[in-house]
């Protein structure tokens, strides 16, 4: 009899069940369900004969790797909750993350890109690290490197009887991506994680036989759930990368015969406005599935007829650990395209007005999700917990959707990010939607801003396709043909580049801040 309520079960039944097929593969390495086995309890064993207990904190500043998995799933045997942290974010972040959530051991990449994360580190380390811990083969000062770690508190750690972990208590913190405003810490639970990789995994399809390309950040649930313990939880194989490159990606596509990947929008636009899926051999995938932001239509048909694969469109945010919805791999295109399918097997939900009331079919309101996959709340310390439930067990995800005659969901827009016009409610991915369409442009993004007379207006930000010649007139006459006036943002700028969260998101917040200070 297999235990499945622990996310450190998905990695003890892996033993057992496929011992000797391909668990990990980073890199050079590759590793079997049981050496991934051997090596997540030695990490445990070296966590608990240095002391770390139940509840306590260890941040991972760690690119996504083989290293970031083990160590998370090492603490995962204990209780100990593991704090994902991004490469990317800048000083300030990780200052405010680590005092916040007040780790004892923090695992750092020494170097990435060209960032000196141990000069960092150095400036902002927070009182309660013990002890910092480099991801390198080479030693840096005093620093202890993970092995050096390992071998020093693995044996003092077997003879530690370590405490009762159970299904609710905290596995993870992620933070949100703060693109509205300052990132929370979002504690995930076994129960919360494993319900959704169950669910999602069905609505997959996802088996032994599968091979899952990860490029995600494993600090965010579209790594770390999404992809990571859904592959292991199925006995698939999980390819590691780093870092998302469109080359690599193809190439690694190729190579190593992936059948199931996933990524956010900004992904696979660029990967498309490349050209290098002409380049490889891209025939063993099977599926694409993405989230975390809404997708422009025009990508999506161009990615299900130039990779000649099923696409599923799905929906979710980090407080559901993951997918809360998803089309199915039988549904047609206009529904891949136009909706993000229905709730995951398990999952209730329901679209309401500004008084609670449900609303009709057709007619947009706030989505609610109720579930195991629900975590409790936002980690504010020890016993100490923000609850992101209603009393009815509800979680208002603050996003606009409604439901066609056919029980299928559309998501169309943020409650925040809606602005009123004249007395008329405007969705932003309505009008980015539109402007993506346009044969030059890349990326669009949309925000309201305050106007004297109608209230809020738009206003475009436009990144264009390499080549392209855009200017605002062009892009107001474009609008002018597919949307109705007011609708129409009144001002558009060209840009060169976005503010983007590590996951590729747009962050709205700063092109607000921006103009604000033009």
């Amino acid at each position: 009899m297999f235990k499945d309520e622990l996310v450190i079960d998905v990695i003890a039944n892996g033993k057992e069940k496929y011992m000797n097929s391909e668990a990990v593969v980073f890199n050079e390495t590759t590793l079997t369900y049981k050496q991934l086995e051997n090596r997540v309890k030695r990490f445990t064993e070296a966590l608990a004969g240095f002391g770390m207990k139940k509840g306590d904190r260890l941040a991972l500043l760690l690119p996504t790797s083989l290293n970031f998995l083990t160590c998370w799933l090492g603490a995962s045997g204990l209780g100990v909750i593991t704090v994902g942290l991004n490469v990317r974010y800048r000083e300030s972040e990780l200052s405010y993350m680590l005092d916040q959530s007040a780790p004892r051991l923090l695992v750092v990449s020494p170097e990435f890109a060209d960032t000196n994360m141990l000069e960092i580190i150095e400036k902002i380390r927070p009182k309660t690290v013990e002890q910092v811990i480099i991801d390198s083969d080479r030693k840096i000062k005093d620093y202890c490197t993970i092995t050096e770690f390992t071998d020093r508190w693995a044996e003092k750690g077997q003879a530690i009887q370590p405490e009762s972990v159970y299904p609710e208590d905290g596995n993870f913190i992620i933070y949100t991506s703060g693109t509205t405003g300052k990132p929370k810490a979002a504690l995930l639970t076994s129960r919360s994680i494993l319900s959704m990789c169950r669910a999602l995994g069905k609505a997959m399809a996802v088996t032994s036989s599968d091979r899952l390309l990860n490029a995600l950040p494993l600090n965010h649930v579209g790594g770390a759930t999404i992809l990571a313990i859904n592959s292991l939880m199925h006995g698939s194989t999980l390819i590691l990368q780093d870092s998302f490159h469109p080359e690599k990606y193809a190439r690694a596509i190729q190579e190593k015969k992936i059948t199931v990947t996933g990524g956010v929008p900004t992904m696979l636009a660029i990967l498309l406005s490349s050209g290098l899926y002409k380049e490889f051999d891209l025939s063993s995938l099977r599926l694409v599935i993405f989230g975390g932001s809404p997708a422009p239509p025009v990508i999506l048909d161009s990615l299900q007829k130039e990779l000649n694969c099923r696409i599923m469109s799905c929906y979710g945010l980090t407080e559901v650990s993951g997918f809360c919805t998803g089309t199915s791999l039988l549904d047609a295109a206009d529904k891949i395209l136009y909706t993000v399918g229905k709730p995951l097997e398990g999952i209730d939900y329901k679209v309401v007005n500004q008084s609670g009331s449900p609303v009709d079919k057709g007619e947009a309101g706030e989505i609610l999700v109720r579930g195991d996959i629900v975590i409790p709340g936002y980690y504010l310390g020890p016993d100490n917990i923000d609850t992101c439930r209603d009393e009815d067990g509800w979680l208002h995800t603050g996003d606009i959707a409604l439901v066609d005659n056919d029980g299928y969901i559309s998501i169309v827009g943020r409650v925040k990010e809606m602005y009123i016009t004249g007395g008329y409610n405007v969705y932003p991915p309505e009008i980015e939607d539109c402007l993506c369409q346009h044969p030059g442009v890349l990326l669009a993004a949309v925000i309201g801003v305050p106007d004297s007379i109608f209230g809020e207006v738009g206003k475009a930000y436009v990144l264009p396709k390499p080549g392209s010649e855009l200017t605002p007139e062009i892009l107001a006459a474009y609008c002018r043909e597919k949307l109705a006036d007011y609708k129409i943002p009144r001002t558009f700028e060209v840009v060169d580049s976005f503010p983007m969260t590590p996951l590729g998101k747009i962050r709205k917040s700063e092109l607000k801040d921006m103009f604000r200070n033009q």
